[in-house]
């Protein structure tokens, strides 16, 4: 913009950059990385399947498929928009996951579907607000989700599959609690909550929900991964963005008995473990990628002052 009232600018969509890209890598407990052979997704959300075949993920907004051995993709989802958070059911033969609404209320409800894709996706639990499904129990009946209110409050809920019944409350409180993970064998649940004013990592005993412990020593986030055999969990500090292992003693007394760095300079969100308890499922957001558009044109507009007086219905000068 010139004193003279010359006003020049570019014509077009602007350029920018892609953040939403997402590489998945596998890490071994000694800190080794392999990349998966993936097109990056615009979506960090993957899980592997209870037999580590395959990967079920997000990309375009359905979930998809990724077989390992084959190195081939399939499509699950076609109906509705926006599908995300896919969580394996114990047997391998499900995927429950979110879906936003079709009614134009606004946010997301709960879906499962079976994975040979013969039959449509079956609505399991919605409230007003957000579902995102998180884990099911080991005998595939109930799924545990958060789900986030419309006053932006996130809770633990549960809902049984193939059941009328609404969802019930697992954790509610005046603070978040999000991000639910079940044991191997169901006796603990973790999950970050924040009642200490910031978010940590917390056990309590499954279902009955007694006891109360905290497991990180500093702000954490989610997710949450558990080992194999139950012995320890999975998390990021929130501060540094370190991979930590918390190793816990659960008899005859519950303890953390330590809190190790996986592995130094590994960067990357946790997402699940492979059956065979010694890599880490982690997706990484990519560098910035460019968006180029076609040469804009130039728009130049002279005596910008006087339009923008006529506008505003004042006298040009």
């Amino acid at each position: 913009m010139a004193e003279s009232g010359v006003f020049a600018y570019r014509e077009g969509v602007a350029t920018g950059v892609d953040l939403d890209r997402h590489e998945l890598l596998w890490v071994e407990m000694d800190g080794a990385t392999a990349v998966l052979p993936l097109e990056p997704t615009d979506h960090p959300d993957v899980r592997v399947s209870p037999d580590g075949s395959q990967l079920a993920y997000t990309r375009d907004g359905h979930i998809h498929l990724f077989d390992l051995h084959r190195g081939t993709n399939q499509r699950l989802t076609f109906e509705g928009e926006n599908h995300h958070d896919p969580v394996w059911s114990p047997d391998g033969q499900r995927l429950a996951f979110a879906a936003e609404r079709e009614d134009g209320r606004g946010g997301t409800d709960i879906y499962v579907k079976h994975v040979d894709g013969r039959s449509p996706a079956q609505w399991v639990a919605g409230f007003e607000g957000f579902q995102y499904p998180a884990d099911w129990l080991e005998d595939g009946t109930i799924t545990l989700f958060s789900r986030v209110g419309l006053g932006a409050q996130t809770d633990i809920y549960m809902a049984r599959v193939g059941s009328d019944a609404d969802a019930v409350p697992l954790l509610t409180a005046d603070w978040n609690e999000a991000a639910p993970r079940v044991s191997p064998g169901g006796r603990l649940l973790a999950y970050i909550s924040e009642e200490t004013g910031e978010p940590q990592v917390f056990l309590r005993e499954f279902p009955d929900m007694r006891g109360r412990w905290q497991i990180s020593a500093a702000p954490a986030l989610a997710p949450l991964v558990w080992s194999r055999d139950g012995s320890a969990v999975f998390y990021r500090d929130r501060d540094t963005g370190r991979l930590l292992r918390a190793q816990l003693e659960l008899e005859p007394t519950f303890r953390v008995v330590n809190r190790v760095e996986l592995a130094d300079r590994v960067i990357g969100v946790p997402r699940d473990l492979h059956p065979d308890g010694q890599r880490l499922l982690l997706t990484r957001q990519l560098g910035a990628v460019a968006i180029e558009e076609a040469e804009p044109d130039l728009v130049v507009v002279t005596n910008w002052f006087n339009e923008l007086r006529r506008r505003l219905g004042q006298e040009p000068r």
